[in-house]
């Protein structure tokens, strides 16, 4: 029976624990995506990029020449989709 008492007071505890990390998490990722937010306000520039493989890259007014190129996604080629 003390043993069962034991096990219920570690697993409370864990519980405790877990719930706590969890509310930390979740204030992080606001922080997190509150940060994004005033920085695409700002900046004027979509940071969160589409990652569907058959959109178009991003061509921001800026990105002319040679730089325009490194603006594509990962799995895209110059000539097209990989």
């Amino acid at each position: 029976m003390k043993k069962n008492v034991n096990e219920l007071a570690t697993l409370k505890r864990r519980l405790a624990d877990l719930e706590q990390h969890n509310q930390k998490l979740q204030l992080e990722n606001e922080a997190l995506v509150t940060m994004i937010n005033l920085a695409e306000q700002q900046f004027k520039i979509p940071i969160r990029k589409s990652l569907v493989p058959n959109s178009k890259p991003f061509k921001h007014p800026a990105s002319i020449g040679w730089y325009a190129k490194t603006l594509r996604p990962v799995w895209e080629k110059p000539s097209g989709l990989v």
